[in-house]
C-alpha cells in the first residue's frame, strides 16, 4: 500500500497546524508520514535565511517524491501571501509527479482573500494551489469564496480537534465563592483581549466574586500584565502558555469560556472549552457560525463591544442553570464531533475516499 504525505509545522512549534497533527497523529494508521518544512538554517540575514530554508525544503521534498512510496500529500496553508508562494510550489511539485493533492486550509483572513480573487495575485493561484485535487475547509465562508474562484473540483469540512484528555472529567473542587471567567488563546489585539478587559473592570465593580483567567502568550501580553497593573485591576490570573494537564486544570477551574476575537477560521480553544464542558460566549466568527446554537451551547457576543461581552457574561452570571445546561450540550457535541479519536477517524476515511475517487476516475 502506498503512504500518504502531510506537509506541517514541526510539532514542537506552537499553531493550529501543528496542533491539530500532533493531537491526531496518534490515531491515525501507520501508512501517513510528516514533511516538518521550516526548519532552521543558522544564517543571521533574515531575508537569505528564508530563501534557503525554502530552497532546502523544496529540495527535501522533491527528494521523497522521488521514492515512489507515496500516493497522496496533504498540504495545509494558511490564505497569506508567503504560505501561498510556498505550499503553491509544494502542489505544483507534487502534481509533476502525477501524485494526488489535497490543500487543508487550516487559516484564513478575508482582508487576504485578493491573493485568490483578484489579478495580478490570482494568476499564481490559478496555476499552483488551483489545480490541487480536492480541498477541505474549515467554514462554509472558505468554502463559497473558493467556489468563486472558480475552484470546480470537491470540496470538503473539516473540523479543528480537542484532545481525548480533555474529555476526561477532573473531580476539581471549585471554588464556590467565585465565577471564573477564562480567556485562552493567543494574547493579540484581534483576539479582542483588550475589550475583555474593559468588560471585566465593569464586572468586576457589579460581581465581587468574578475573577478572569489570562491564559495563552503573544505580543499583547506585556502590555496586558502592564494595563492590569499600572490599574490596579483585582483578581486578574495571567497562567501564560498552558499545555497538556496545566491545560485541562485551566479548564476545569473556570467558570465559562468568552473569546471575544475579530476573525477565525475554527478556533480550537471554543472546542476544547465545549470539550471541558463550559458554556460559551464568543463572537460569531469562522467555523462557529456553522454548528454553534445560540441560547442551546452558549451567547453570541458583538466583535469589539465591551458592552456586548459584559450584556452576556452578566446573563450568564444570573443565570447558573444555564451554564449547567450549556455545558452539559457542549460535552456531548464536541465528544461526537471534535474528539481527536473521532476527527481522525473521519479524517482516515476522507483521505482514503478521495484516493479511491480519483483512481476509479483516472
Amino acid at each position: 500500500m502506498k503512504r500518504i504525505l502531510i506537509n506541517t509545522p514541526d510539532f514542537s512549534l506552537q499553531g493550529g497546524v501543528s496542533m491539530y497533527y500532533s493531537t491526531i497523529k496518534t490515531y491515525l494508521p501507520d501508512n501517513i508520514d510528516y514533511f516538518h518544512y521550516g526548519k532552521n538554517i543558522e544564517i543571521k540575514n533574515s531575508v537569505i535565511k528564508s530563501l534557503l530554508k525554502l530552497f532546502n525544503d523544496f529540495k527535501k521534498f522533491t527528494k521523497l517524491l522521488n521514492t515512489g512510496k507515496y500516493e497522496l500529500i496533504v498540504l495545509n496553508p494558511s490564505l497569506g501571501f508567503s504560505a501561498l508562494i510556498r505550499d503553491g510550489i509544494f502542489c505544483w511539485l507534487a502534481k509533476k509527479k502525477k501524485l494526488i493533492v489535497v490543500i487543508y486550509w487550516r487559516g484564513w483572513n478575508v482582508e487576504k482573500e485578493k491573493y485568490i480573487l483578484r489579478f495580478p495575485y490570482s494568476l499564481y493561484y490559478r496555476f499552483s494551489i488551483k489545480i490541487a485535487d480536492a480541498m477541505i475547509v474549515l467554514n462554509s465562508i472558505v468554502k463559497n469564496t473558493l467556489i468563486k474562484s472558480g475552484y470546480t473540483r470537491k470540496i470538503f469540512y473539516g473540523t479543528t480537534v480537542a484532545d481525548d484528555y480533555l474529555f476526561e472529567k477532573q473531580n476539581l473542587m471549585k471554588d464556590n465563592n467565585y465565577f471564573n471567567i477564562l480567556f485562552l488563546a493567543r494574547v493579540e489585539r484581534y483576539k479582542g483581549v483588550y475589550e475583555l478587559i474593559e468588560a471585566y473592570k465593569y464586572l468586576k465593580k457589579k460581581y465581587a466574586q468574578l475573577t478572569l483567567t489570562i491564559a495563552g502568550d503573544g505580543k499583547e501580553l506585556e502590555n496586558i500584565k502592564k494595563i492590569i497593573h499600572d490599574e490596579d485591576i483585582n483578581d486578574i490570573n495571567i497562567a501564560g502558555f498552558v499545555d497538556g494537564n496545566e491545560k485541562r486544570i485551566v479548564f476545569n477551574k473556570a467558570s465559562c469560556y468568552v473569546f471575544p476575537s475579530y476573525s477565525e477560521g475554527m478556533p480550537n480553544s471554543v472546542i476544547e472549552a465545549m470539550a471541558c464542558e463550559l458554556p460559551v460566549v464568543t463572537t460569531k466568527v469562522g467555523g462557529i457560525i456553522d454548528f454553534f446554537v445560540e441560547n442551546k451551547m452558549g451567547l453570541f457576543i458583538d466583535k469589539r463591544s465591551v458592552s456586548s461581552i459584559i450584556e452576556k457574561v452578566s446573563l450568564i452570571f444570573d443565570n447558573p442553570e444555564m451554564c449547567i445546561t450549556f455545558g452539559k450540550i457542549n460535552y456531548e457535541y464536541a465528544s461526537k464531533h471534535f474528539k481527536a479519536s473521532v476527527v481522525a477517524r473521519n479524517y482516515n476515511v476522507l483521505l482514503n475516499s478521495i484516493i479511491r475517487e480519483k483512481i476509479i476516475s483516472g
